[in-house]
């Protein structure tokens, strides 16, 4: 992921700042930074998805005992010795996978982006 990441920067950076650039690298450069864009959102849109419904089947559970009344002093008691810790899909374990983590790196690259460009034209 973290090569995707640096892959679209150069690649967008090259394609930005490249002085000679003919049709044929620009194909290549447009082409690199697709491939390496559809890596990026294969590995982060599943991650995102599977972390939203482990929340979602959390709360579920959660809510269990509420709709079966029989023996719910039992079932509460279950629900908390098994579903007491958290799991997540994260990035190094820095950060959780969920949408704002999707956003937030491509506000990175644009903000880099922005930086680059403004150092590279004094």
């Amino acid at each position: 992921m973290l090569l995707s990441l640096t892959a679209i920067f150069w690649t967008g950076y090259t394609m930005v700042f490249a002085e000679t650039l003919t049709q044929k690298h620009l194909f290549t450069l447009m082409c690199s930074g697709t491939l390496h864009l559809s890596f990026l959102l294969l590995q982060m849109i599943p991650a995102t998805i599977t972390n939203e419904s482990a929340d979602r089947t959390k709360i579920a559970i959660q809510r269990l005992p509420y709709r079966i009344p029989m023996n719910r002093e039992e079932l509460e008691n279950k629900i908390r010795k098994d579903f007491s810790q958290e799991f997540h899909l994260t990035f190094w374990k820095i950060s959780v996978f969920d949408r704002s983590f999707v956003l937030t790196c491509f506000g990175t690259f644009l903000t880099y982006g922005i930086l680059s460009a403004t150092l590279g034209r004094q």
